[in-house]
């Protein structure tokens, strides 16, 4: 479990920095917070398929949250006590753009 979500927090990392950078543009239609949610989801698909992300920005801040089912985490079997848990990965950017 630790080591896939750092994993997914290198991901929010590098595509929170992106955002700050002014990396993800915008068509007009759909915001750089969108594209940072579907960039950070494309590559963590195979790790966490069930994820659920949410990408904020507040005073400069970007702030990542990626919530993941435990059971997303483990091997195929199920470990119990683990399987009802949540794991939540979060990481926050001043914006630099």
């Amino acid at each position: 479990i630790f080591g896939r979500q750092a994993e997914v927090l290198r991901v929010v990392q590098d595509a929170n920095r992106a955002m700050s950078v002014g990396k993800f543009g915008t068509d007009g239609d759909t915001d750089a917070t969108d594209v940072a949610e579907a960039y950070i989801k494309d590559r963590i698909n195979g790790l966490a398929p069930n994820a659920t992300v949410d990408t904020t920005v507040t005073s400069g801040v970007i702030r990542t949250v990626v919530t993941i089912p435990s059971s997303d985490l483990t091997a195929n079997t199920p470990i119990g006590f683990l399987d009802s848990l949540t794991i939540e990965v979060a990481a926050e950017h001043l914006s630099e753009a």
